[in-house]
């Protein structure tokens, strides 16, 4: 995955390309049936980029509201030739992020283009003061599991290091 500029998408596209990940087109046949689990639009959890209220305004032109929740049976890895992270399942692993509520379909859109066909949205369930609720996660796809290291990411030195360059390649 180059960790290269990434063009901004139009929220009504659903196939596309970025050059921020492979730029394979995306194919993501679970778009049409996410069900609504909020009244204002649907969860999504956050683990690494798109925790930081930068990369939100950056993408969505608006910070989403979001709350503390813990992931089970994942782990966080930096990605190869990358800045960014990606998850994967591992047994016995837990991950630290925020749960936003409220995510609508223009937002979703912006998000799917994005991250790419890279990573894949999946339904999981994240603890959220002391209650399992169930929300979607980009998880890193089955074909990029390769590009996975083993070496853990850090939002932080993520923030410290790298945030403002990866904010100038989203414009």
């Amino acid at each position: 995955m180059p960790d290269s500029a990434r063009h901004r998408r139009a929220p009504q596209r659903v196939a596309h390309t970025s050059p921020r990940h492979h730029g394979a087109p995306a194919h993501r046949p679970w778009a049409a049936a996410r069900p609504t689990h909020d009244a204002q639009g649907e969860m999504l959890f956050a683990y690494g980029t798109l925790v930081l209220p930068e990369i939100q305004d950056a993408l969505l032109g608006y910070r989403l509201a979001g709350t503390p929740a813990r992931l089970a049976g994942y782990r966080r890895f930096r990605v190869r030739d990358a800045v960014y992270p990606g998850i994967v399942p591992h047994p016995g692993g837990t991950l630290d992020g925020v749960l936003y509520r409220g995510v609508d379909a223009a937002a979703w859109a912006e998000l799917d283009a994005f991250e790419s066909d890279d990573y894949q949205r999946s339904f999981v369930h994240v603890d959220c003061a002391g209650s399992l609720v169930a929300t979607q996660v980009y998880v890193v796809a089955p074909h990029c599991l390769h590009t996975v290291t083993d070496e853990p990411w850090e939002i932080a030195a993520f923030a410290r290091e790298h945030l403002a360059a990866y904010l100038t390649r989203l414009d």
